[in-house]
């Protein structure tokens, strides 16, 4: 069988050029020359008849697709690849988008549930009984006052203040004096009841700040028996004008509130 290929390919290089030109012009519109069979060994001897046969195979750039699949290639020729293709893509695509859409939607919807949360404690507060709560909207004092109860305000903008309007009992800490006559005297556990009024609450925040009482009560208090043991000795202070401390450290503390 080698040798017979051999001998046609022979035979076939020796027939004229004009000769092998005509017969494959006039061949049959319609008829397709038979190509010799392929075997691996004879690889190039077939090749190179079936170019002489049948004539330059002409193909479309657009019939045959390559698929890479790791080192080697394989070639899909046709309109049947390019379909496949195409089909695998758009199969592809939709359920990449649809993955993204999942994740977005559910990072939106963590956000937007730490969001209420966030809001709805930073709104909502409770104001205990004997309070009232006051509100600061970016730093201004408001005109409103809440009563015992839960309250909302409005969140990360609106800050809230309680504060303590019935009667309460206070203990100053030790307070150092010196008498008249050059003694050192230390009163220990001074009790302050005071009070305060809801309808003045905002006129006093406005003037004095948050810290009411410490400012306009228990600090004037201190001044008031310090001034009491300046200008009594220690005779009076503990004896005969005991009684008078009292009275006079109101009177001084009414007269600081009054200016």
């Amino acid at each position: 069988l080698i040798h017979f290929y051999k001998r046609l390919e022979h035979c076939i290089c020796d027939v004229p050029l004009s000769e092998r030109v005509y017969s494959s012009h006039h061949r049959a519109p319609h008829s397709i020359m038979p190509t010799m069979p392929s075997m691996p060994f004879m690889g190039q001897v077939n090749q190179q008849v079936n170019r002489q046969l049948n004539g330059p195979a002409h193909h479309h750039p657009a019939d045959s697709i390559q698929k890479h699949y790791g080192p080697t290639s394989i070639e899909i020729s046709g309109p049947a690849a390019a379909s496949d293709l195409s089909a695998e893509s758009s199969s592809s695509k939709p359920s990449s988008y649809s993955v993204t859409c999942i994740l977005f939607t559910g990072i939106v919807f963590v956000g937007l549930v730490f969001f209420t949360i966030a809001c709805l404690v930073n709104s909502l507060h409770r104001v205990h009984e004997g309070n009232v709560a006051v509100y600061f909207k970016n730093g201004a004092l408001m005109d409103g006052v809440s009563e015992p109860g839960i309250h909302m305000a409005m969140p990360f903008i609106t800050s809230v203040l309680q504060v303590t309007v019935r009667p309460e009992t206070h203990y100053l800490d030790p307070l150092e004096c010196t008498t008249s006559d050059g003694v050192l005297n230390v009163f220990r556990d001074v009790q302050v009841i005071s009070s305060l009024e809801k309808n003045k609450l905002k006129n006093l925040i406005t003037n004095y700040g948050n810290d009411i009482k410490q400012i306009l009560v228990y600090d004037r208090i201190g001044e008031g028996i310090q001034n009491f043991c300046a200008n009594n000795s220690i005779d009076e202070v503990y004896n005969t004008k005991f009684l008078f401390l009292e009275g006079f450290v109101k009177v001084k503390l009414n007269e600081s509130i009054s200016k």
